[in-house]
């Protein structure tokens, strides 16, 4: 009924906001419990010891240093807990899951298939993985939505508030993730085709260029965070001067990095990609996603078809071609976050082939039009859920913790690369493991206590770390063999003790590489990261033997 006063229209929009409502709720409680059911209770490969660290101790990431996500991060970690820190990831990706149901909504103003897109948006095998550890791809994902959702906001309205909404979001959006956010920005250049008119009347505006220029720049505005501490503890580099900030931000940094890659590798990446795309919500959604794409061909304005077609490729297949990997699997396992953002589209176009074919069913059959719709959308659960489930599995955890416990008193720990400086660095900083053991990093990175500057010479590092072990009172160990080592722990290497044994078997690794060895061989392990990690450390003990 209407009320005095009040319109039909305004009626029928109050109307369509509450159904959306009963829509949203469900699916922010499902998507959570499906998340927090699946989520790490321990510490995690990728960079999820460094950026514990780092929203614990405060610092900065490694480039481009991830500012907005760290200072949002900073204020949510209430508690030292890899559970809390999961748990922030998970926020940005509910919000996410709810702004790409609203953007399913104004492409195809239809609720029941933008709350179905959604939910096969929010159980994708990519976006699933990330949104259950901590990670900076959850918050990409929820600014990109929010960049998307003001977009079609302006294109429907042509409201100026919402192009200055969009101006300030896609500042703090490159202030998150910039490489990935200017890659799917792609998706946004046939959207702008259909405003060309509107955006042509407002540049004539000289308050219109001052209002978005200075509300984008206000979004960078976390870069500013780069330098404020002048002293930061955990940190790539350390603090970084005003002249080098854009070889930081630009991810200059990782120039000479070089992996060899050759043009077979990015075959068979492409390979891979293809493989990786079309089971993304399973085998059997495969032909509704084909359909959904020629439904969205048939039925949506051709600026929002490409626009879905340009998000898809662009940070997939663009992206691809730009890399220059290995095909190994660490390689599929860090490209695979890049993804992220790729499968909304893919996760649209399976709910218009499948409501447009639940339609098609006799009106006499019309009550098993929800059930199936409910079993589709299970079936994509079913699929991914074993491969996202990481709650019961926490031997990296085991492992540095084992290595701590077992070193002596007051022991100094060399570490060298990501999967050694984020579990270690984490338990001993964070969660104050063996806080009498002093950790440090071969290339003098990460931590506070470094031995030289983080840009010399390889050659002049190794020189440096030589008279330190040479001069120092304690014992000193590391988990790479380098220089010249006097005893071999199997999982990590010591230098002290003259007249050790050069092989010291102790009985706590021993049974940990048993327990690794049935994880790997049995296949148990799901995560990439974490199966190379695996062969690694086996791989490593070997040398024992």
């Amino acid at each position: 009924m209407l009320e005095p006063g009040q319109s039909p229209q305004l009626k029928l929009e109050e109307t369509n906001v509450k159904v959306r409502w009963t829509h949203v709720v469900p699916l922010v409680f499902v998507s959570a419990f499906l998340y927090v059911s699946t989520m790490p209770t321990s510490i995690t490969l990728e960079d999820a010891g460094l950026f514990q660290m780092v929203c614990n101790l405060g610092g900065m990431s490694h480039p481009p240093g991830y500012p907005l996500f760290t200072l949002l991060c900073n204020q949510m970690m209430v508690a030292p807990s890899v559970i809390v820190g999961n748990l922030i990831s998970v926020v940005f990706a509910l919000a996410a899951v709810a702004l790409f149901y609203e953007i399913a909504v104004l492409v195809t103003t239809h609720e029941l298939t933008a709350l179905v897109a959604a939910f096969a948006y929010a159980l994708s095998s990519a976006f699933w993985s990330q949104a259950i550890i901590i990670e900076v791809y959850s918050l990409a994902a929820c600014m990109f939505m929010l960049c998307w959702w003001l977009l079609l906001k302006f294109c429907q309205t042509g409201d100026s508030r919402y192009w200055y909404g969009l101006c300030f979001a896609a500042g703090l959006a490159i202030s998150n993730h910039w490489p990935l956010f200017v890659l799917s920005c792609l998706g946004f250049v046939s959207l702008l085709i259909i405003m060309r008119l509107r955006l042509w009347e407002l540049m004539h505006s000289v308050s219109f260029w001052l209002a978005s220029i200075c509300l984008f720049i206000l979004g960078l505005s976390p870069y500013v965070s780069l330098f404020t501490d002048p002293s930061p503890e955990i940190a790539l580099v350390g603090a970084i001067p005003y002249e080098e900030f854009f070889n930081y931000v630009s991810r200059a940094y990782y120039s000479d990095v070089q992996e060899g890659a050759v043009p077979g590798d990015k075959l068979l990446f492409y390979r891979w990609l293809m493989n990786e795309s079309s089971l993304q919500l399973g085998l059997i959604a495969i032909p509704l996603i084909l359909l959904g794409i020629y439904r969205s061909v048939r039925k949506l304005h051709y600026c929002h078809t490409a626009s879905l077609m340009l998000v898809l490729f662009s940070t997939t297949f663009l992206l691809m071609s730009l890399m220059d990997s290995k095909f190994e699997i660490r390689g599929q396992a860090v490209f695979r976050a890049y993804t992220v953002v790729a499968y909304a589209p893919v996760a649209l176009w399976f709910a218009m082939g499948l409501v447009w074919l639940l339609d098609q069913v006799p009106e006499k059959y019309a009550g098993y039009r929800a059930p199936l719709t409910v079993a589709m959308v299970l079936s994509i659960a079913f699929y991914n859920y074993p491969k996202a489930d990481r709650s019961k599995l926490g031997f990296v955890e085991e492992y540095a913790n084992l290595v701590l416990n077992s070193l002596p008193a007051d022991a100094i720990l060399f570490l060298r690369g990501d999967n050694q400086i984020g579990p270690f660095g984490f338990l001993n900083k964070v969660m104050e493991v063996r806080p009498d053991i002093t950790l440090y990093n071969w290339h003098s990175l990460i931590f506070k206590n470094r031995l030289t500057a983080a840009r010399l010479s390889k050659e002049e590092m190794e020189k440096a770390v030589s008279r330190f072990i040479n001069s120092s009172g304690r014992p000193v160990f590391s988990i790479d063999g380098r220089q010249d080592i006097v005893s071999n722990y199997g999982l990590y290497y010591s230098y002290s003790g003259v007249g050790s044994p050069p092989f010291v078997f102790v009985p706590e690794i021993e049974r940990f590489v048993d327990y690794v060895i049935e994880l790997y061989t049995n296949d148990l392990i799901i995560d990439l990261h974490e199966k190379q990690f695996a062969y690694d450390l086996l791989h490593t003990v070997t040398r024992q033997y």
